[in-house]
């Protein structure tokens, strides 16, 4: 077997080719990956490790030889999977490719498809799909290893009657492929509901940026997060659908004749008659009176608000589907927010205020620092995109007890300053609102237009309180289809 010179630098002599001529562009990816990706780094290095554990002729003195044998070794392997699954390199030709890891790639050429449905073209989930298919190499590497030292004098593996090594690793990939095929069409389900095409391969120059893939790492090792983000994709879609409404002022779409002077719009046959000396002033007293016949033109065109805020319960009692549900509706309405270019902010509270973040019109993102008693926001501190906020909704649980109080009060004295804000207050109810506070949300309404929309779960229509607070309040218990409901609400 032959030993991989190490080094730090990529592109180097250290990452010759094992079993595929991978292009330096592949190589690259793979390397900034490497770094980025917890899940890619600890499936390279149990790889190694299997090698190591598996090799015949491992001793002490030998060690660190074996150990950086073994790492390397797996290094390139993997780049060469990752390579596999983004691009078609080609079967590397005359070099000294180890028998254990030719015999690999063999085994996972039948596992490759299902994934490249997905990867190709897209070295975030590439990786992500490498993991799998890595972890089913490392198992059967003793295997590969055994029938290695085996060999007959030709070459070939003698015949015990027992499954070859290939075979061992072919049918492990199957199952291992299936997986990451079932796991990386999940974290593209999941991303589409950040609205930023997120779920479509980054374009050629964008590929080095490794931010999407820490955003697969941290999906794919959370079912409830994929879980929420699924549900808020479908909200989202569901809700784009019924937020557009028919407009007169829109012209995309011919929809009947009219009469009128828009001269951009006058049918063809009516202004023939301008080149026409008897039939010139006929012509011109049409328009003159606005009577030629026209195309009536119409179209979609997206309603536009002000700002939103939204108010979400994270107490106790709103732990299992509630906070799903509240969670899941939060999203929809910062993505929906962020493509409209409409500010929101999002106060999620219990017993107190828990946080208070921030999406502006530019899709900015920032984190408050507030006092927990009055409310006053002090600063805020920057913390990258949407993506962020929707991030730290999804990974939020619910603890503690319900006070209402703070932050309505928050929400409309020190959060609400723009005309015309929307408020979404979504809770289970189980609290109640001050006369200081209705104040507060009365003297808004009057003065900056404030509007109160609430959605409740976990029978949180049943009180009083949620009625006395909000304009309009949807009972999403009530409601056969509880996405499609609160879709209805954020359009």
């Amino acid at each position: 077997m032959r030993l991989i010179t190490n080094s730090d630098t990529p592109l180097t002599a250290a990452h010759a080719v094992l079993g595929y001529q991978t292009t330096r562009w592949q190589r690259r990816l793979y390397d900034k990956r490497l770094r980025a990706s917890s899940k890619l780094r600890g499936a390279v290095n149990g790889l190694a490790s299997a090698i190591v554990a598996a090799h015949p002729s491992y001793d002490h003195e030998a060690a660190d030889g074996l150990r950086g044998f073994a790492r390397d070794t797996a290094d390139v392997f993997a780049g060469e999977v990752f390579a596999r699954l983004y691009g078609e390199p080609e079967p590397a030709e005359g070099v000294g490719c180890p028998y254990f890891v030719r015999t690999a790639h063999e085994g996972l050429e039948d596992a490759l498809a299902p994934i490249r449905v997905r990867s190709a073209g897209d070295p975030d989930l590439s990786a992500l799909g490498a993991v799998r298919l890595i972890d089913a190499v490392a198992k059967q590497v003793k295997v590969l290893i055994d029938e290695e030292r085996d060999l007959d004098e030709a070459g070939e593996p003698t015949d015990d009657g027992l499954p070859s090594a290939a075979e061992l690793v072919r049918a492990s990939a199957r199952g291992a492929a299936a997986l990451a095929a079932h796991e990386v069409s999940e974290v593209v389900v999941a991303m589409a509901a950040f609205g930023h095409g997120l779920e479509a391969a980054p374009a050629a120059h964008e590929q080095e940026d490794t931010r999407r893939m820490q955003l697969a790492d941290l999906l794919a090792a959370n079912p409830a997060v994929r879980s929420v983000l699924r549900r808020a994709g479908r909200i989202t879609r569901v809700a784009d659908a019924k937020q557009r409404e028919r407009s007169p002022d829109a012209r995309s779409e011919v929809v009947s004749i009219e009469r009128g002077a828009d001269l951009s719009r006058v049918l063809p046959s009516e202004l023939v008659g301008l080149n026409h000396p008897l039939l010139r002033k006929i012509a011109l007293r049409s328009i003159i009176e606005e009577s030629c016949l026209q195309y009536e033109l119409a179209g979609d065109e997206p309603l536009g608000r002000g700002p939103m805020v939204l108010l979400v319960d994270r107490s106790t009692s709103m732990r299992g589907a509630p906070h799903q549900t509240a969670s899941a509706a939060a999203i929809a309405a910062v993505v929906r927010c962020a493509r409209d270019k409409r500010a929101c902010t999002i106060i999620g509270f219990n017993g107190g205020i828990e946080s208070v973040l921030r999406v502006d019109e530019r899709g900015e993102a920032a984190t408050a620092d507030f006092h927990r008693y009055s409310g006053d926001i002090n600063s805020w501190a920057p913390m990258g995109s949407a993506v962020e906020v929707v991030m730290t909704i999804a990974r939020s649980h619910p603890a503690g007890g319900t006070d209402f109080n703070r932050p309505l009060s928050m929400a409309a004295r020190n959060v609400v300053e723009q005309e015309r804000a929307d408020v979404l207050f979504i809770t289970d109810g189980q609290a109640t609102a001050s006369e200081e506070t209705l104040e507060a949300l009365a003297e808004a309404r009057a003065e900056r237009g404030l509007r109160v929309f609430g959605m409740t779960v976990n029978g949180g229509s049943v009180g009083s309180a949620v009625a006395a607070v909000c304009d309009e309040v949807i009972d999403l218990d009530a409601a056969g289809d509880t996405d499609r409901a609160v879709a209805g609400a954020l359009a």
